[in-house]
């Protein structure tokens, strides 16, 4: 349907549609204007949502670890600063004569079935690492069944409120780790660490009880320290305030290899080693990498085991590249909301 208007000062009508006639009015002019928005603009609000998407996935994601992150982050500038180095060139001089070490090797697996198997890695590995040992250590093997047990009868407080609590059976021996070196002192090693017939330990025990030192942990990379082999003195004070904050990191992280590491892992030792006062940091030694993993130089072989790791552990393993995906995303996020405001621009000049 069509009308005539007149139009001033002319004197010849000009047939128009009266739809196109109601933009005159505000009302209109807005329809017409949203109208035209969600006709042209709709691809582009579609990618922008897509977009929107994984990074809203990784904001909530990163909501369950955020603070722990920004320690982590802490941790890693730091950098070498904070750590008390052992350094078996330089004799320290005895400050306390009464840190002694008890001569013990603590080793963990599930059950003890492999020891009637002769021909596998790991059974080498233990024997090898008793026979070398065995006239100053005395080798001691925790199974789930009898860590279990351990803690029933000396620490029965913590088995529903802690132990029995956490998800992953990992946790709970990541947790008994840090209670029998408390209770027994010695030397914990993981099952995936070997021993070298020309490295003895007992050169770094020698060092800590000359030096004074409580606790000996070893530095790893990329961050923080590792909780695969640890020194400790019995009824050391880092690691009974290790144990009694355990509680606190009992939570979810987001994925099941964070949520390993930041509640009982290396990175729970790392952060609560990091949270120490300096003098209390003073009372740890620590194993630099030429005594840890450096090839030439180091006391410990490290098979490759890790058998607690999930799918998930790419992810921590290239967290680095998680910033870098984000910045590109808010990247391509302002360039489509830019891009036709900068065409609009160069139309008006031309």
């Amino acid at each position: 349907m069509s009308v005539e208007v007149k139009v001033s000062k002319e004197e010849h009508f000009i047939p128009f549609d009266i739809e196109a006639a109601q933009i005159d009015t505000p009302t209109s002019t807005y329809k017409v204007k949203a109208k035209k928005f969600l006709e042209v603009k709709r691809p582009k609000r579609r990618l922008m949502r897509l977009m929107l998407l994984p990074t809203f996935v990784f904001l909530y994601w990163t909501s369950f670890f955020w603070i722990a992150l920004i320690d982590t982050l802490k941790l890693y500038s730091a950098g070498n600063n904070i750590y008390d180095a052992i350094n078996l060139d330089e004799t320290p001089q005895k400050r306390n004569s009464t840190i002694e070490f008890p001569r013990l090797i603590h080793r963990m697996w599930p059950n003890d079935e492999f020891l009637k198997q002769d021909n596998t890695e790991i059974t080498r590995n233990f024997n090898r690492c008793i026979d070398l040992h065995k006239e100053n250590f005395t080798t001691i093997l925790w199974t789930d069944v009898s860590i279990k047990n351990w803690m029933q009868s000396h620490y029965p407080q913590f088995i529903s409120t802690l132990f029995d609590a956490y998800p992953f059976q990992i946790q709970r021996v990541d947790a008994a780790r840090y209670f029998i070196l408390y209770h027994h002192g010695g030397v914990y090693m993981d099952m995936d660490i070997g021993c070298f017939k020309t490295k003895d330990i007992g050169d770094l025990v020698t060092y800590m009880e000359a030096s004074g030192k409580q606790v000996a942990l070893p530095q790893t990379d990329p961050v923080g320290l590792s909780n695969d082999v640890m020194f400790a003195k019995k009824n050391s004070q880092f690691f009974k305030k290790a144990i009694d904050a355990l509680p606190t990191k009992n939570r979810w992280f987001g994925i099941h290899y964070l949520t390993v590491l930041y509640s009982t892992g290396s990175l729970y030792l790392s952060l609560f080693y990091f949270n120490q006062k300096p003098l209390e940091r003073k009372q740890i030694a620590i194993i630099p990498p030429r005594l840890y993993s450096k090839r030439g130089t180091r006391y410990f072989l490290h098979f490759h085991g890790s058998t607690w790791h999930g799918k998930d552990q790419w992810i921590v393993r290239n967290w680095f590249a998680f910033p870098i995906i984000l910045f590109f995303i808010l990247l391509l996020l302002l360039w489509v909301r830019l891009r036709p405001i900068i065409r609009r621009k160069q139309s008006k000049l031309k």
